[in-house]
Order: structure tokens, then C-alpha cells, then sequence
């Protein structure tokens, strides 16, 4: 068996694509239109897609349980597009006990995105 990446739903894919391809710099390698693949193996599709897909069960977003994790070179930068963007953020950038920083913020459905400066940098 293979792991492939993840899948979320989402309230509003536009919203997220703009999220995902404007501020986190994510590439698409597959549109389809309610289903977005992005170059960093995971997914994003429409609750409204998702919904049929699960047999109409409830969906409950963002409960702190589950984060995206990305390294960036300058997270320093990063932390300013961010303000310059009004990113909801969970906590400012701070230096983790394994002496990396890293800050971590939500996107727009409540989903916790981790960003650290790369692993080898501290």
C-alpha cells in the first residue's frame, strides 16, 4: 500500500484556492474545478462535493485536531505577507524546544497550517 496525500473539504474552494495558491505558493497539478490537487500531496474539494461523496454526513471543520505542515527560507518574510494578507493566526512566530521557528495559522475553513523555517536552519 501507498499513501497518497490528504484530502479536505471546504465551504468555499475559491476562497481556499486563493489561500493555497496566493499564500502558501502551492501549485496545482490537477483542476477539477470541485477537486484541486496541489503539488504538496494534498487535496481540497467543496463540502458540497464531499457531502455526496460520504453519504451526506455531518462535516465538522477545524477543531484544532489536524494541521498542514510547510517549511519556508525565509519565514521571517513570510510572517510579514501574512499581516500584509490578515491571516487568522493561532500563535506568532516563535522558536519551537527543538530550536526551530515556526509559526502557525489557520486558513479559511478553521484547518491549522504550520510553517517553519526548514528542519537544518536552527
Amino acid at each position: 500500500m501507498k499513501y497518497m496525500g490528504s484530502l479536505f473539504s471546504v465551504e468555499d474552494i475559491n476562497k481556499s484556492r486563493e489561500f493555497y495558491e496566493k499564500i502558501m505558493e502551492q501549485t496545482v497539478i490537477d483542476d477539477k474545478v470541485d477537486y484541486i490537487v496541489y503539488n504538496g500531496g494534498f487535496s481540497i474539494t467543496s463540502k458540497t462535493n464531499w457531502k455526496g461523496l460520504i453519504d451526506n454526513k455531518e462535516i465538522i471543520n477545524g477543531k484544532n485536531n489536524f494541521e498542514l505542515y510547510f517549511e519556508h527560507n525565509n519565514i521571517e518574510q513570510f510572517v510579514i505577507k501574512l499581516s500584509e494578507n490578515n491571516i487568522k493566526i493561532l500563535h506568532e512566530l516563535r522558536k519551537e524546544p527543538w530550536g526551530q521557528k515556526v509559526i502557525r495559522i489557520y486558513d479559511p475553513d478553521n484547518y491549522i497550517v504550520e510553517i517553519g523555517e526548514p528542519i537544518g536552519m536552527n
